[in-house]
């Protein structure tokens, strides 16, 4: 399959362009889930074959990484959030 921009052309007549996107699935408090994974989640991003997706991940806690040295300045600010909104932990 080939991926087509919004600007390109098509040199074949009758063919049928596949647009793809690029998404950013960023770490946050409405898109981690901690501890499991249900089938009655509902999906935070929808993509399509063809589709390229950078998926940020945040790892540990804020307390792990202070222990390691990191200041509150060098720890992602979504980190703290999932630790203080996400309840549900499975």
């Amino acid at each position: 399959m080939r991926c087509f921009r919004l600007t390109a052309f098509l040199f074949a007549a009758g063919s049928i362009p596949v647009y793809c996107a690029d998404f950013t699935l960023k770490a946050t408090p409405q898109t981690v889930v901690i501890g499991n994974y249900s089938a009655a989640t509902k999906p935070v991003l929808t993509v399509h074959s063809g589709d390229t997706v950078e998926i940020e991940t945040v790892s540990g806690s804020t307390a792990q990484l202070h222990r390691l040295g990191l200041t509150d300045e060098e720890i992602p600010a979504a980190l703290a959030a999932i630790e203080r909104d996400v309840k549900e932990r499975g």
